[in-house]
């Protein structure tokens, strides 16, 4: 047994059809039959059986795939781990942020940090508020840029926060939509309306979402876009409304934003830098948490 025929058991297990495993796993589909035969032989037991045209998990079968499956996770997890242990002691700090922060915050803070420590390398990615806290809470990462995070949840007792900076929140809608033309547009008039998010969760905007269209009596109807592209192509064929960030570096030409000037208030989300607070960080990435301590945009 090695960790490729567990990957293979894993795919077909999932997609529960031969032929598109063995497409997905980029092999041929007699490669992947000899090994899962082989597995079976191991363990001396049937993993799949037939029905119609699909190849779903027997009892034995789906006893094996939930430790598979967990030990899979743990052992990407472990890699992502010891990748990021090797790049701190490269000089390499770690940091999953928010795409509001791409094209202005994140060069900004690498540069200045730069002119105090010149060989310190950055490793950037891209992600929203619930990937990031799971960087950090998994090692993946050293620190997180990231919004407002429901803290009724016990796994964030492990995390520090400082706030760095504020975000106006916009509300987008495309060219057609029937809000455009609308002056001084109150939240109670939202009620039928559909609201794009990146991720439905309760971090982030999302709070903020939630929190208005409550105080004006009504649960929003939120609809997952999972990408900031999507998001925003969605919006401009007038399919729904969001908010987002005035920072947000996807912006479309076809998407306007709405007029809220009448509401009495401006909805805005807090920034944040986030670390574990049981981490061992390496020599460079204490001084980048001293320099961003220091930091704020507010």
């Amino acid at each position: 047994m090695n960790y490729q025929s567990l990957i293979y058991f894993k795919v077909t297990a999932e997609l529960q059809h031969f032929t598109r495993a063995a497409n997905t796993l980029h092999i041929s589909q007699p490669a992947l039959s000899k090994a899962i035969h082989n597995l079976e032989k191991e363990l001396g037991a049937h993993l799949f059986e037939k029905e119609g045209r699909n190849a779903i998990l027997t009892k034995c079968g789906k006893l094996f795939y939930t430790y598979v499956e967990a030990a899979i996770s743990e052992i990407n997890v472990g890699m992502k781990a010891v990748k990021h242990l090797a790049a701190s002691q490269q000089n390499t700090i770690v940091i999953s942020a928010l795409t509001s922060t791409f094209h202005d915050l994140m060069p900004t803070v690498i540069h200045q940090f730069r002119k105090l420590n010149e060989n310190c390398q950055f490793s950037v990615e891209y992600k929203y508020t619930s990937a990031i806290i799971q960087d950090i809470l998994q090692g993946k990462s050293d620190f997180g840029i990231c919004s407002d995070i429901n803290k009724s949840n016990t796994d964030y007792a492990f995390l520090d926060m400082n706030l760095i900076r504020r975000e106006r929140l916009m509300l987008i809608a495309g060219p057609n939509h029937h809000l455009v033309q609308k002056k001084n547009i109150l939240i109670e008039e939202l009620a039928n309306e559909q609201f794009f998010v990146y991720i439905n969760s309760d971090h982030g905007s999302n709070i903020i979402l939630r929190n208005l269209c409550h105080k004006a009596g009504f649960k929003p109807k939120i609809i997952e876009a999972f990408n900031d592209f999507n998001l925003f192509t969605q919006v401009s064929t007038g399919e729904g409304i969001s908010f987002v960030s005035e920072y947000s570096p996807f912006f479309v030409s076809d998407v306007i934003e709405l007029d809220l000037s009448n509401c009495g208030f401006k909805p805005y989300i807090n920034l944040y830098l986030v670390w574990k607070k049981s981490s061992e960080l390496s020599t460079i990435s204490q001084s980048f948490l001293k320099f961003m301590l220091s930091y704020s945009e507010w």
